[in-house]
């Protein structure tokens, strides 16, 4: 077989291989019918992919929400829908609790191994069955812009069908099957490193993005997160955001930091292809004052006594920079960003002439703006090979560079991809195509739940090695993400009964004394936050409080326990203390439980099962 059908191939049976493996991740331990989730507000459709266990019945069910017309907004449920359930089961009984999308696709795979797609229709809570489809052996169905798309290998070749929701056949297409494979492997892999091409440019040019430094600059946030932020999803209220983007390409740049032992603090020091491969902080470095010289992968100088090398494998750098505070305090805040401050950053030559009293300005963003990066189409090709040019892949990556230029991307090509033909560039749309579809289902092997908390627990997680599509999925969902060793972030978006958490319901989280305190180091911190679900954004409540963790004055019970109030009411007395308001509204939310410099029984409950998040519990009920 030639490699570039068995390379299509491959990428077929891995969307197959998910369900084998998302089934074999399930832990002994784990007796939760809910396994993971995803969510993306930036595309058309919203994914979400729930791994079931089932008893031989109902194995896997994916499904998306695609744009509401009416509102232009996004909404997605993740649940027990179809839990231990018969695919032949009347399923007009079914209820959506909190569901007001407008179209919902739906991928079942049963034990047996024969496929069923079926789309839906909602409205209010009901779901009415609109259409059902046998599928091809082998075939992948994905739903984008209101239409279906089905792919399947037969005879040597890749049929792509499309239908509209009624699965009436809109038309037939016939591919080059060695382009359309090299193409979906190429976007998987240049995924990641676009992504920070693209994070480069908008922070580094005056775009819509409100964060802004100059190339080898460094951009100080200078203010505390709030319902109104909108920057960030989900973002984090207990620490103080740093980035810098670089170009090591003349010389290093140098950071000094001072010695920090009152506070959580890290600067994570990021490849071209988002590999966290270096850090300086509390974990790596103790916290004690250093001067560090980050250099690029040619660089043949001599440093200064007394300066850290701190070798690049690429020229480009992103530098992101975490500084603990106390959520809520302008005062703290202030110290820690008056610390970002006097944590010198320079270009080498610059750094060695400084005025001893030098500090990091706050840059203003100018008020010019220009046009943004496009990535849509083939230019993601034509940035692509602008980038692997600047930063050449490593060894490692040489079959993957084989592959790619198959279809004219690598080091030093120039392929002009708008003079393909007609045909060629239908193959690199259904390439594309099906290089997002995977990516998206690596959301379900990227996330294993215990206690309904989903836990990214992959060894190389942050530091990505040849595993591009793992890569891929963070880059889409948490561009920058951290190794395990550094900080992690269970997620939580269903109740104990597997609904949606909601405002209109009262839940408890209980650690018993055993389980105190949360194993983070003595220089970390724990947090749990919370956000809208819809929005993404923190949610609104009366004493501005979003966070709560080990910064908080928090009251353990008589016995040593500890109970966080995760409600719309006060719980009164000094159980306020304990108190994470919930939206007043019957709105969703969902979770994130953040521990920074966590101790090695937290990062992996698999192989530690002695220390777990709590389940929640409903004290409404």
């Amino acid at each position: 077989m030639q490699k570039s059908v068995f390379l299509l191939v491959l990428t077929v049976f891995l969307l197959l291989a998910y369900n084998l493996k998302a089934e074999n991740n399930v832990s002994s331990a784990v007796t939760e019918s809910y396994q993971g989730f995803t969510a993306d507000l930036d595309t058309e459709s919203v994914i979400g992919f729930t791994n079931f266990l089932t008893n031989g019945k109902l194995d896997v069910v994916t499904y998306s929400f695609v744009k509401e017309k009416k509102h232009d907004k996004y909404t997605e449920y993740f649940g027990t829908l179809m839990k231990n359930r018969d695919f032949d089961t009347d399923i007009t009984d079914f209820k959506m609790n909190g569901l007001s999308g407008n179209d919902v696709l739906v991928v079942y795979t049963r034990s047996d191994n024969s496929r069923y797609f079926a789309i839906y229709h909602i409205k209010k809570t009901k779901m009415i069955l609109r259409a059902t489809h046998e599928a091809q052996t082998d075939e992948i169905c994905w739903m984008y812009n209101n239409r279906i798309y089905s792919l399947f290998v037969a005879n040597g070749e890749v049929t792509l069908n499309i239908y509209n929701r009624k699965f009436k056949l809109k038309k037939e297409k016939r591919f080059d099957l060695a382009r359309v494979a090299a193409v979906a492997y190429t976007y998987i892999y240049g995924y990641a490193p676009i992504a920070e091409m693209q994070k480069a440019y908008d922070q580094t040019n005056p775009t819509a993005d409100s964060v802004y430094a100059p190339t080898n600059e460094l951009y100080i946030s200078t203010e505390i997160d709030t319902p109104d932020s909108e920057l960030f999803v989900s973002p984090n209220v207990n620490v103080l955001y740093s980035s810098s983007h670089m170009d090591l390409t003349a010389e290093p740049m140098v950071l000094y930091t001072p010695s920090i032992q009152d506070r959580y603090f890290v600067w994570e020091i990021m490849d071209a292809y988002t590999n966290a491969a270096n850090y300086i902080g509390s974990r790596v470095t103790g916290g004690v004052e250093g001067t560090y010289a980050i250099v690029g992968p040619n660089w043949t100088g001599t440093l200064p006594d007394g300066y850290t090398q701190i070798t690049s494998a690429t020229n480009s750098v992103w530098m992101v920079g975490r500084h603990e505070v106390t959520p809520g305090s302008q005062e703290d805040f202030d110290a820690a960003q008056t610390l970002v401050e006097s944590s010198v950053f320079l270009p080498l030559s610059e750094f060695i002439t400084r005025n001893p009293d030098y500090v990091n300005p706050i840059i203003n963003k100018p008020g010019k703006t220009i046009k943004e990066l496009d990535i849509s189409g083939l230019n993601f090709f034509t940035l692509l090979n602008e980038w692997l040019t600047q930063n050449p892949p490593p060894a490692a990556d040489a079959e993957a560079e084989q592959i790619m230029t198959t279809i004219g991307v690598g080091v030093g090509s120039t392929t002009d991809f708008n003079a393909l033909s007609k045909s060629e560039k239908a193959d690199f749309t259904l390439g594309v195509e099906l290089g997002f579809a995977l990516i998206r289902l690596q959301t379900l092997t990227a996330v294993t739940s215990f206690n309904g908390w989903g836990y990214t627990l992959d060894s190389n997680f942050g530091n990505w090695g040849i595993d591009y599509l793992l890569r891929a999925a963070v880059a889409r969902d948490g561009l920058a993400a951290n190794v395990n060793a550094e900080a992690i972030y269970p997620v939580r978006i269903v109740g104990p009964d597997y609904l949606p958490l909601k405002g209109s319901y009262s839940y408890t989280l209980t650690f018993t004394a055993d389980q105190l305190p949360v194993p983070v180091n003595s220089n970390g911190f724990w947090s749990i936050t919370m956000y809208d679900r819809n929005t993404g954004t923190l949610v609104v409540n009366s004493i501005n409080r979003y966070a709560i963790g080990n910064q908080n004055d928090l009251i353990l019970n008589e016995d040593g326990s500890l109970t966080l109030y995760i409600q719309r009411d006060d719980p009164g007395g000094e159980m306020t203390n304990n108190w994470l308001p919930s939206p007043t509204t019957d709105d969703s939310f969902y979770m994130l439980f953040r521990m920074y410099y966590p101790d090695n029984e937290a990062i992996s409950p698999m192989s530690n099962p002695d220390w777990q998040i709590p389940n929640l519990e409903r004290s409404d009920i």
